[in-house]
């Protein structure tokens, strides 16, 4: 049944494409059955190069297909600069990252869905992984964190600037951690945009709430460095923050599209600055970390999200890519 639930948007997908262009161009991608054996079965195998074969489709739609991209659209947008920086684990993150490498490969913790879900938490900041991060100061947090001590780097940097930043972090700890930092480091109350966040008002509102357009209206009005922090999933689109031309992804998706889309509340239509994503990533000099791997997987999934046919669901990093990277072997396939 998991089976089918993925396979369906793309077998869909393809039965309406062939639907539509045999009632406009009849004939052109020939009958249906030769038309699934072709280009729908082989989705069923997860190792199919979907690329090839959407590119494939592509071409004998021809001038019937048209997909016009933001660069194509709206060639006057300015530049947009990515910076990747990877610094070393400190003692502690390092320490409690290894623990449950070694708790799984010992087997004393048998299962590689909750190892990679905590290193994932243990790169994003060690004392979020234990919960215990509201019980320390801000200069011990700050001090604790590759990711943060690179993304405190990154915004000084920008505070020098004087421009503003948008800050993408998944797990509302990690939102309240980072808001934390932030107000003893920058003296700045950073608005936070995540599911909790109306998106119009309601009778319930509190007196001191506000909708997510009046949290970037309130961001935005700020003259000159301001920071806020946003969900990737509930800011991820719809959101115009074009008074940021910084965009900073603590946390990574897995899905490069969806991770696109969040920058795309900066880099969009009415952007008059060159605009900065960055990348801050935890690694080590003895094992190749969580943070590392994902970048890679994403890398080579990114071409994928500019395939001219799949939806981008199908892009998204799946547990036995990143078990494969980090452990070389899928679970269950050991030996």
């Amino acid at each position: 049944s998991t089976l089918a639930y993925t396979l369906f948007p793309y077998t869909t997908l393809f039965r309406s494409l062939w639907c539509i262009m045999d009632f406009c161009v009849p004939g052109l991608l020939g009958n249906a059955r030769e038309f699934a054996a072709k280009y729908q079965n082989p989705l069923k195998n997860l190792d199919t190069d979907i690329v090839r074969l959407g590119n494939e489709v592509h071409d004998r739609l021809g001038i019937y297909f048209m997909r016009r991209l933001k660069k194509d659209a709206a060639a006057d947008l300015p530049q947009k600069h990515i910076v990747r920086e990877k610094s070393e684990m400190p003692e502690v993150q390092e320490e409690k990252y290894s623990r449950v490498v070694t708790d799984y490969t010992s087997g004393t913790q048998p299962s590689i869905l909750k190892a990679i879900m905590s290193m994932r938490e243990i790169c994003e900041h060690p004392y979020i992984y234990d919960h215990t991060w509201s019980d320390l100061p801000a200069g011990t947090l700050a001090e604790s964190s590759a990711r943060l001590i690179t993304t405190i780097k990154f915004i000084d940097e920008i505070r020098r600037r004087n421009e503003k930043v948008i800050v993408f972090a998944e797990y509302r700890e990690t939102q309240k951690m980072l808001q934390k930092i932030f107000l003893a480091r920058f003296g700045i109350i950073a608005k936070i945009i995540n599911g909790e966040t109306p998106s119009l008002p309601t009778r319930h509102m509190g007196a001191d709430t506000l909708t997510r357009q009046q949290s970037i209206d309130a961001f935005q009005a700020v003259d000159g460095f301001n920071i806020i922090i946003m969900s990737p999933i509930a800011a991820g689109m719809g959101l115009n923050v074009t008074a940021a031309n910084n965009v900073i992804h603590y946390s990574r998706h897995w899905n490069p599209a969806k991770e696109n889309q969040a920058t795309d509340r900066a880099y969009r239509i009415g952007q008059t600055r060159d605009v900065f994503v960055y990348y801050p990533m935890a690694v080590s000099k003895h094992f190749k970390s969580f943070d590392e791997t994902l970048d890679g997987l994403l890398e080579r999934k990114s071409s994928l999200a500019s395939s001219t046919i799949f939806p981008t669901a199908r892009i998204e990093v799946r547990r036995e890519e990143f078990e494969q990277e980090l452990f070389g072997h899928v679970d269950g396939a050991q030996g």
